[in-house]
């Protein structure tokens, strides 16, 4: 059941039931990371290189 405020979804009930259902979401979320994790293994690495190298791209242009 959702919780409505102004026309919009502001919050769900669930039942018990439905939240037996949550980890097996979890173990395909989890299960999908993990996929994406090996395909792009080096890409990451590429880009954790360059963050430890140069550090943010925006860090010089902040106004405070």
């Amino acid at each position: 059941m959702s919780i409505k405020k102004d026309d919009r979804i502001n919050g769900f009930i669930n039942s018990a039931h439905q939240k037996e259902a949550v980890p097996a979401l979890d173990v395909g979320f989890n299960k999908k990371k993990m996929q994406f994790e090996s395909d792009y293994k080096d890409w990451i690495n590429g880009q954790n290189m360059q963050f430890e190298y140069q550090g943010l791209w925006c860090d010089d242009s902040r106004l405070w």
